[in-house]
């Protein structure tokens, strides 16, 4: 599984990054990118996201 940010949907607020215990979500210009290599799928990115933009795929 990885995390997958639908970019239309997100709004840059930045709680998934406050959110991910192993700092995996980054905000690079106007995009949050994802390094999935050591997700633990904790899915607290998911849970803190409001405008639901995150998924596990």
């Amino acid at each position: 599984m990885k995390i997958v940010i639908n970019h239309e949907k997100c709004t840059l607020c930045g709680k998934c990054i406050e959110a991910c215990p192993m700092n995996l979500i980054k905000k690079v210009g106007n995009k949050m990118k994802v390094q999935n290599s050591r997700c633990i799928k904790c899915r607290m990115c998911i849970t803190v996201c409001k405008n639901n933009a995150i998924r596990l795929n």
